[in-house]
C-alpha cells in the first residue's frame, strides 16, 4: 500500500476536488479552515484541514517608523500579500526618511524583499525575517493571530529599533483574485500635506466593488497634530475602460478619481475635498508602480517562489516495504482519474493523519521540552530547597541557641523583677510613710509659711527701721561732719590758746624772775631805804600798779584757759556724741546683719520645701518605671 501511494505520488497530479471528509481531529488545536463558497456544488462545500492548503490571504499593516535620527515618527506601511508567511513569500515596506543621510528631506523609500528563517514561538506566533535588504536587517513577531506585528529593525552597527504595526485591512477571501498593483509617491493638499508620503493599493486588481486602499501622512491634521496617518479603505466605481486604460473613483470623506495607463503602469490622482474643503479640487499627481504581484488564480499550475540552488544530502529507500499489502479485493473505481481522486483522497486522509501525528509529535516533543525545562527548573529549585533547608537547620540550631541564651536571660529578668518587686514593695511601705511625713510636712510648711510671714512682716520692719536709721545715720554723719569740721576749728584755736598760754607762761616766768629780781632789788632797795624813802614810794607805787597789771594780765590769761578748757570739753562733748553714733551705726548694722540671716534661712526653708515636692512628684514614676 505505502508503495503503492509513492508511485501515485511519482506521477503528475492536476487539480481535483476533494469528495472524502477528513477524520475528526483529536482535541489539539487545529488551524481555521477556509469559509464555503456558495457558488460551488454541495459536493466541493466540504471544509478541508488548512495545513495542506496554503491560505493566500492579504495583509496590510500600518505603523510608526523610529530610525533616530533619520525617521522620526513618519508613517510606515508593510503589505504581506501572501497573508501569513512562509519562506520565500514576498513582503512589502514603504515610508519615509524625515532626513536621510545625503541630507535629503522627506525622502520615499519602498523595499521589497522576500520572507525568510520561519519559526514558531512558544505561544504559536510566527517569527520570521526579512531578506534582500541592502543594509538594514528586520526581524518580524506576528501577535493576536496576525492582528499586530513586532517589527525590529537593525543595522550592522548593531543598533536595534522596535516598532509595533496594526492590521488596518485583510482580503475578505482567503483566495484573492486578480494581480496586486502598489503605487508610491508624494501628495500636496492645501494646509494639510507638504510633500508627503502616499501609497494606492488595489489587492485584487481592477473592477466594480473591488478593493482600493490609501494611505498617506498629514503633515498636520486638522486638531494640530503632526505626521498623521490618514487611511481611506473604499470600493472601486469603473467610470471607463478603453483599450489599456482603467479609470476608477471610489468615495472615502473625499472623493478620488484614479486613471491607470497599462503603458506605463502610473496612476495619475485627482482628489476632490469636501465639507469645509469642498472647494478645493487639485491633481494630487502620478504615482510611480513600485510592486506588481500577477495571483495566477486561472493558471493550471499554482504559484511558486523563485527557486534556489541548495546542496542536499542523498539517501537510499529502504528495500522493504513498511506497510504490509492488501490482497483482498477493493472498491477500486473506473478510469485513471476517478481511481487517482479516490488515491489523492486516500493520501489527503493520510497526509491529514501525518499532519495530525507531526502537530501530535510537535505538541509532545514541546511538551517534553517544557517538562525538560520544568524538570531542570524543579532541580534547581530543589537544591535551592536543600541549600535552603540547610540555612534553616543552622538558622534553627542558631535559633535554638539564642533561645537557650534567652532563657537564661528570662531567668535573670525574671531575678530582676521579682527584687523590683520587693523594692516596689518597700518604696510603697516608704510611700505610706512619706504619705504620713507629707502631714508633718505640712504642718510643718505651715509653720514655716507662718514664720516666712512674721519674717517677711518684720523684714518690711527692719526695712523701714534701716530706712529710718540710714536717714538718721546719713543726719548723724552730717553732723559728724559739721562737728569734725569744728573741732578741726577749735583744735587750731587750742593749739593757739595752748601756744600763747605757753607764750604767757614764759612770760610769766619771766615776770617771776624779774619779781625775783626786783625783791633782790627791793632788799638792795631797803637797805638804801632809809637814804631814798622818797625813792622808795614812788618805787612802791610802781611796784603796785605793776602787781595790778600783773594780776589783771594774768586773770584775763586765766579767763583764756579757762575758755580753752571749755573748748576742750565741748570737743571731748562731740567725740563721745561721735562715738555714740558709731556705736549706734553698728547696732543697725547688726540688726541688719541679722534680718539678712533670717532671710537666708526663710530662703534655705523655701528651697527644702521646693525639693520635698519634687521628691514627691518623682517617687511614683520612678518605682512604675522599676
Amino acid at each position: 500500500m505505502f508503495s503503492l501511494i509513492l508511485r501515485i505520488l511519482s506521477l503528475p497530479l492536476i487539480p481535483f476536488r476533494r469528495y472524502l471528509p477528513p477524520s475528526p481531529p483529536s482535541p489539539l488545536p487545529q488551524p481555521t479552515n477556509p469559509p464555503k463558497d456558495n457558488n460551488k456544488s454541495s459536493s466541493s462545500s466540504t471544509s478541508t484541514p488548512a495545513p495542506l492548503l496554503k491560505s493566500t490571504a492579504m495583509y496590510v499593516y500600518l505603523g510608526k517608523l523610529d530610525w533616530k535620527p533619520y525617521g522620526l515618527d513618519e508613517t510606515f506601511v508593510i503589505t504581506l500579500p501572501n497573508g501569513p508567511a512562509r519562506a520565500g513569500d514576498p513582503a512589502y515596506l514603504f515610508s519615509q526618511w524625515t532626513k536621510d543621510a545625503r541630507g535629503a528631506q522627506k525622502a520615499n523609500w519602498f523595499l521589497n524583499l522576500v520572507v525568510d528563517k520561519v519559526s514558531k514561538t512558544a505561544s504559536g506566533d510566527d517569527v520570521f525575517t526579512l531578506k534582500n535588504s541592502h543594509y538594514y536587517s528586520w526581524e518580524i513577531t506576528t501577535q493576536k493571530v496576525y492582528g499586530e506585528l513586532k517589527v525590529t529593525m537593525s543595522n550592522p552597527n548593531k543598533e536595534k529599533s522596535t516598532m509595533t504595526f496594526n492590521r488596518i485591512w485583510k482580503s475578505e477571501s482567503q483566495t484573492p483574485s486578480g494581480s496586486l498593483r502598489i503605487w508610491t509617491g508624494k501628495i500636496n493638499w492645501p494646509s494639510y500635506a507638504t510633500n508627503e508620503m502616499a501609497t494606492f493599493i488595489v489587492p485584487e486588481g481592477f473592477g466594480k466593488d473591488k478593493p482600493v486602499l490609501a494611505v498617506w501622512q498629514w503633515t498636520k491634521n486638522g486638531e494640530g497634530k503632526p505626521k498623521n496617518p490618514n487611511v481611506h479603505v473604499a470600493k472601486q466605481s469603473i467610470l471607463s475602460s478603453p483599450e489599456k486604460t482603467v479609470k476608477f473613483e471610489y468615495n472615502s470623506f473625499y472623493h478620488v478619481t484614479c486613471t491607470w495607463q497599462q503603458s506605463t503602469e502610473r496612476l495619475a490622482v485627482h482628489m476632490k475635498g469636501s465639507g469645509i474643503e469642498s472647494n478645493v479640487s487639485q491633481e494630487i499627481g502620478d504615482f510611480a508602480l513600485a510592486v506588481h504581484l500577477d495571483r495566477h488564480s486561472h493558471d493550471f499550475s499554482p504559484p511558486e517562489s523563485a527557486p534556489n540552488k541548495a546542496e542536499v544530502e542523498l539517501r537510499l529507500p529502504q528495500a522493504q516495504p513498511s506497510l504490509s499489502r492488501i490482497q483482498a479485493p477493493m472498491p477500486f473505481p473506473k478510469g485513471l482519474v476517478d481511481t487517482l481522486t479516490h488515491a489523492q483522497a486516500f493520501i489527503d486522509q493520510a497526509g491529514y493523519l501525518a499532519k495530525y501525528a507531526e502537530q501530535r509529535f510537535a505538541a509532545l516533543d514541546t511538551d517534553l521540552h517544557a517538562r525538560d525545562h520544568q524538570l531542570t527548573a524543579a532541580e534547581t529549585q530543589i537544591r535551592e530547597l536543600l541549600k535552603n533547608r540547610d540555612l534553616l537547620l543552622q538558622r534553627e540550631r542558631e535559633q535554638q541557641e539564642e533561645v537557650a541564651l534567652l532563657k537564661k536571660l528570662f531567668q535573670k529578668e525574671q531575678e530582676t523583677v521579682h527584687n523590683l518587686e520587693i523594692e516596689i514593695t518597700k518604696l510603697r511601705k516608704k510611700i505610706a510613710a512619706g504619705d504620713k511625713h507629707d502631714e508633718d510636712d505640712h504642718r510643718v510648711m505651715a509653720e514655716l509659711r507662718e514664720a516666712r510671714i512674721e519674717l517677711k512682716r518684720q523684714l518690711d520692719q527692719a526695712e523701714a527701721s534701716y530706712e529710718k536709721a540710714k536717714a538718721h545715720i546719713q543726719g548723724l554723719t552730717e553732723q559728724i561732719q559739721k562737728l569734725e569740721s569744728k573741732i578741726f576749728l577749735l583744735q587750731s584755736e587750742l593749739d593757739v590758746l595752748r601756744k600763747r598760754n605757753e607764750d604767757l607762761t614764759k612770760e610769766n616766768a619771766a615776770l617771776t624772775d624779774a619779781k625775783r629780781k626786783l625783791e633782790e632789788d627791793n632788799k638792795s632797795l631797803q637797805e638804801d631805804a632809809e637814804n631814798a624813802r622818797l625813792t622808795d614810794e614812788k618805787a612802791q607805787g610802781n611796784i603796785t600798779r605793776l602787781t595790778q597789771e600783773l594780776r589783771k594780765e594774768a586773770d584775763e590769761k586765766r579767763k583764756a584757759l579757762d575758755r580753752a578748757i571749755k573748748k576742750d570739753r565741748e570737743l571731748l562733748e562731740a567725740h563721745e556724741e561721735n562715738s555714740r553714733i558709731e556705736g549706734l551705726r553698728s547696732e543697725d548694722r547688726s540688726e541688719l546683719l541679722a534680718t539678712k540671716l533670717l532671710s537666708e534661712q526663710y530662703w534655705d526653708i523655701l528651697k527644702k520645701q521646693k525639693l520635698l515636692h519634687l521628691i514627691k512628684k518623682e517617687a511614683p514614676t520612678q518605682v512604675a518605671q522599676k
